[in-house]
C-alpha cells in the first residue's frame, strides 16, 4: 500500500466506492485526520459520499459511468 497518494489519486485508482476510513488510512493524511477532512472539503465537487446506517463510502463522481 502506497501512503504517499492524495485522496483523488487513490479514488482514481480504486475506480469504485471505498470506506472513508480506509481512504484516510491509505492517504498521505493517515496521521492527520483534520487535514484529511479539509482536503475532502476542497475536492467535494469531484466526489460522492454515500452514507448508510453504519458506514460512509466515497467515490469519484465519474468512476461508475
Amino acid at each position: 500500500m502506497n501512503n504517499n497518494l492524495s485522496i483523488l489519486e487513490i479514488l482514481k485508482k480504486q475506480n469504485e466506492h471505498i470506506l472513508v476510513n480506509d481512504l484516510w488510512k491509505q492517504s498521505i493524511y493517515k496521521d492527520d485526520i483534520e487535514n484529511f477532512y479539509s482536503e475532502l472539503k476542497e475536492i467535494e465537487q469531484y466526489i460522492i459520499i454515500e452514507n448508510n446506517n453504519k458506514e460512509s463510502f466515497i467515490r469519484i463522481k465519474d468512476a461508475n459511468k
